[in-house]
């Protein structure tokens, strides 16, 4: 009864997995089992001490099958990691980096001047503008070239006159302008500054520049 259950497994399996060295031992069984049930002797006893080392190892391959079977299936059920692409590299960036690094040098650079006071102008008592005074000389004229505060006045010379810093003193020096430069109303070549002084360019007094320090 065991043998008719058994050989038909075999061969199912063998067909399974198209594996004919299980056809080929289903066929041994089916023919040892035929002549030892003639000689009365257990025919499952003599066939495996004879055909143990086959049985062995169609046993091991069966056991490779599945497990091949087993890591397949598995392999395709997990998903397939994202790729993640590094940013390309632009040829512009260095240029950005550089053009970046610009103000802030421009900012260190403004840090180091020493900041001494402002001055404020005036044209008919309407303030226009206010500068600080530092370290560099603040040129004042009609003449955008030359001056950094322009006055588009006819009493201001092109290169009227300069404020600047002499260690901790401000000083007011006229550039040898054709109206002249007055402080607190009065002419001067060149003159220290004190807080609330009033420069006026030209004798006229419309135009005047207020230092407070």
């Amino acid at each position: 009864m065991r043998v008719k259950v058994l050989l038909p497994a075999l061969s199912l399996l063998a067909g399974a997995f198209s594996l004919p060295p299980i056809k080929l031992i289903a066929n041994q069984i089916s023919a040892f089992h035929i002549d030892q049930s003639a000689a009365g002797v257990p025919w499952y006893e003599k066939f495996f001490k004879e055909y143990q080392t086959i049985l062995l190892a169609v046993l091991l391959l069966i056991v490779a099958v599945v497990v091949v079977l087993l890591v397949r299936r598995v392999i395709r059920k997990k998903p397939a990691e994202p790729v993640v692409s590094e940013p390309a590299a632009f040829p512009d960036a260095d240029r950005s980096r550089k053009f970046d690094q610009r103000p802030a040098a421009q900012g260190i650079e403004r840090q180091a001047l020493q900041l001494q006071g402002n001055i404020e102008v005036y044209v008919n008592d309407q303030k226009l503008s206010t500068y600080p005074i530092t370290d560099k000389p603040i040129t004042i004229g009609r003449d955008p070239a030359k001056a950094v505060v322009v006055i588009q006045e006819p009493i201001v010379s092109k290169l009227h006159c300069t404020i600047f810093s002499r260690g901790e003193e401000v000083l007011v020096k006229d550039n040898e302008s054709t109206n002249g430069t007055y402080v607190n109303e009065k002419r001067i070549s060149e003159q220290t500054l004190a807080d609330n002084d009033t420069i006026t360019l030209g004798r006229k007094g419309n135009i005047k520049i207020r230092v407070y320090r």
